[in-house]
């Protein structure tokens, strides 16, 4: 469970979509493209048909969504994303330690919710067990 947890926070609108729960705001500053809303819902379209053919996942990632302790550190890691947002702008027009060391002190916060990644590969949910029919499905040619 706490992969799937560690996967929520890598994008927060690809279990919402999946679970057909309502999205979490807009107005945060995520730290890269594959935490946007768009790259969820191209999640969903590629794997959604996967993950609707496993109700105990979907279950499951609806319980964890739901969980008290999951919605109160995702309302804390929206609120460190909305600060960071209002920061953004003003550290990168103007040298200013303070707002700088706040930036640092925020994205620390981040990372307790999601640990700096060291691959660049593309953020995906931990693998559930998949019948022998399912295990092709959204492969490329490259693996």
């Amino acid at each position: 469970m706490i992969k799937w947890r560690k996967a929520c926070f890598q994008n927060i609108y690809i279990a919402p979509l999946l679970v057909a729960e309502p999205s979490p705001p807009h107005d945060i500053w995520l730290f890269t493209n594959l935490a946007w809303q768009d790259y969820a819902q191209e999640y969903v379209e590629l794997y959604g048909g996967i993950w609707k053919r496993s109700l105990e996942a979907l279950s499951c990632l609806r319980r964890l969504w739901n969980d008290p302790e999951m919605r109160t550190d995702l309302e804390r890691w929206l609120e460190i994303g909305r600060e960071l947002k209002k920061l953004s702008e003003s550290v990168q027009t103007r040298e200013d330690n303070v707002l700088e060391n706040k930036w640092r002190q925020l994205i620390a916060g981040c990372h307790r919710f999601h640990p700096a990644r060291t691959n660049p590969d593309p953020v995906v949910f931990p693998k559930f067990p998949l019948s022998s029919s399912q295990q092709t499905v959204g492969r490329t040619s490259q693996g």
